[in-house]
């Protein structure tokens, strides 16, 4: 067993090592603002997962020991997930 899924088994369990697994990637320049209503029901009880499934990647990571995904917004706000990883759920969500 390679050591990074060793790992992820030991930390998470089985049954949340397998069940995390994103398709796409986390952030990506190229993500154009998003309107208003795309965040709606978004909170911090959902798994980051869930977040960029809804949103897609966002545009920019900006954290420093943890992740901080930006995505922009139409309107000119900025929306934020802060999170230890792209699985676990989010510390916190909202809008600057």
């Amino acid at each position: 067993m390679p050591i990074f899924l060793l790992i992820a088994v030991l930390m998470f369990g089985i049954g949340q090592a397998a069940a995390c697994s994103l398709d796409l990637p986390l952030v990506s320049p190229s993500a154009k603002p998003l309107p208003p209503d795309k965040f709606r029901g978004i909170n911090k009880d959902m798994p980051v997962q869930s977040i960029i499934d809804q949103l897609g990647p966002a545009a920019r990571d900006v954290g420093s020991g943890v992740f901080l995904f930006e995505w922009d917004v139409t309107d000119g706000r900025v929306f934020f997930v802060s999170t230890s990883g792209a699985c676990d759920k989010p510390f916190s969500t909202g809008f600057r």
